[in-house]
């Protein structure tokens, strides 16, 4: 359904009709903040901005979407559904006030995309004293690899989440094909 411009229509007709919603709710001098965590959300948190100017819009996007989806094989790089996205984009970055992003090579993207308002790095709200070895246990890490014999200069990737056979957007194995592809992880 994502991969039609009706899909997006119907975004943008949600967006107008709660931005109709709130015109009528809002008093003066009452703030409100919209947080649109990920792209579908961003666009009808933009559509709302677009008509009720006092809104404050943080677009937390959690993963370049457009992007993702080419990397499992939702739609192809450069292609017109690829396009549209980045179109959306473009007008979801123009409403935002604020960006949350949760690497620095996301925080560069947008940098690099154009987008001039504040931009705050936030590593998935986790305290990384706590899962970091390195920081919480100094000298556990080097003592799990020799313990389970990993060379210093090996890859070691992580996971929590959905790993499900399907070739959903949550499933993990389009991704190792990916990585696999760029770093042979997986046999030879």
């Amino acid at each position: 359904l994502e991969k039609t411009k009706i899909f997006l229509i119907y975004l943008k007709f949600i967006g107008r009709f709660l931005s109709f919603y709130l015109k009528k709710k809002i008093k003066k001098n009452y703030k409100i903040e919209i947080i649109s965590r990920a792209y579908h959300a961003g666009i009808i948190a933009s559509v709302i901005k677009s008509k009720v100017k006092k809104i404050n819009h943080n677009f937390d996007p959690r993963s370049l979407y457009p992007e993702e989806s080419v990397t499992v094989q939702k739609w192809t790089f450069g292609g017109k559904i690829y396009q549209n996205w980045k179109k959306q984009e473009k007008f979801i970055l123009n409403f935002a006030d604020k960006v949350s992003v949760v690497t620095p090579e996301m925080y560069q993207w947008f940098k690099s995309e154009g987008f001039n308002g504040e931009i705050s790095l936030k590593h998935f709200n986790i305290d990384e004293k706590i899962f970091n070895l390195e920081i919480s246990e100094p000298g556990l890490s080097t003592l799990n690899r020799e313990k389970y014999n990993i060379k210093p200069d090996t890859i070691i990737f992580g996971f929590l989440g959905s790993l499900g056979s399907s070739r959903q957007w949550n499933s993990i194995y389009p991704y190792i094909k990916h990585l696999n592809s760029l770093y042979q992880l997986i046999g030879k």
